[in-house]
């Protein structure tokens, strides 16, 4: 017997990211979110991660629709989440990682400099994850 993983995660409100950030993903995620949305705009929608990131175009467009979507959308980070997939989960309403979770980020580049902004923010809320698993 074949389970319909995807359908059954929808059917609870709940997105599965999984796997490189591309276009393919963009599709299914943004087409998820808007589809939800569209048949109720304030019920919690569920957004588990794991994903080593990808493509920051895709991965942008990601962060726009779950940052604009009227119904809530929390991410949970239950494996990897990285570059793209981090900023994805950024935009979500509430972040979790499950205590094993790896989240890496990477300051962005714009042209040949590198900078980051709110690093004493990003070290804040990491302290805060750390102190809320122990």
């Amino acid at each position: 017997m074949i389970i319909d993983t995807v359908k059954i995660m929808l059917s609870k409100r709940q997105i599965l990211m999984q796997g490189r950030v591309d276009a393919n993903r963009q599709e299914e995620i943004t087409s998820a979110i808007l589809g939800l949305n569209a048949l109720d705009n304030r019920a919690l929608i569920t957004m588990f991660i794991d994903s080593g990131g990808g493509s920051p175009i895709y991965g942008g467009y990601l962060s726009d629709i779950v940052r604009t979507s009227e119904a809530p959308v929390h991410g949970i980070v239950i494996g990897l989440c990285a570059s793209a997939a981090f900023d994805i989960l950024q935009s979500c309403t509430r972040r979790i990682a499950y205590t094993h979770s790896k989240l890496i980020f990477h300051s962005p580049r714009i042209s040949d400099f590198r900078i980051m902004a709110n690093r004493e923010k990003m070290i804040a809320w990491f302290d805060t994850l750390r102190l809320q698993s122990e």
